[in-house]
């Protein structure tokens, strides 16, 4: 099913029921190769991946003391690679940010905190 999308779509999003068997994971992989097209799994993939991105360390925000709502949180996403795509790479991202989308966790929120003369200072601290 996979190889008749790849002559109709420039992505395929795939989780598979059961594994492929080398000869169709093959032809697969080549019908891909041939079409240009992306295949993304939300499982392991058995065949030769170009970039594999993981996800971890999330920690969510908006709770406070027994009261509040899950408003966003902050995610760990690692890619590796093969060829030029062979080191690592890392980044924090908000899912979703405080616009609904994805965007670089480049600093933690920012925190108001008293001055001696009574106004507030904005303080932000790089993650």
């Amino acid at each position: 099913m996979a190889s008749v999308l790849a002559d109709a779509c420039e992505t395929i999003i795939l989780r598979p029921t059961s594994r492929p068997v080398p000869r169709q994971l093959a032809r697969l992989e080549q019908r891909l190769r041939t079409t240009g097209t992306t295949l993304l799994t939300v499982d392991a993939w058995p065949g030769t991946a170009e970039l594999r991105l993981t996800v971890g360390d999330s920690s969510w925000q908006g709770l406070g003391d027994g009261y509040g709502a899950l408003e966003r949180r902050t995610v760990t996403a690692r890619c590796t690679g093969r060829g030029r795509a062979v080191r690592p790479r890392e980044a924090r991202l908000w899912l979703p940010d405080e616009n609904g989308c994805v965007s670089t966790a480049t600093a933690i929120p920012a925190e108001r905190l008293p001055q001696e003369d009574g106004d507030l200072a904005v303080v932000a601290a790089l993650a």
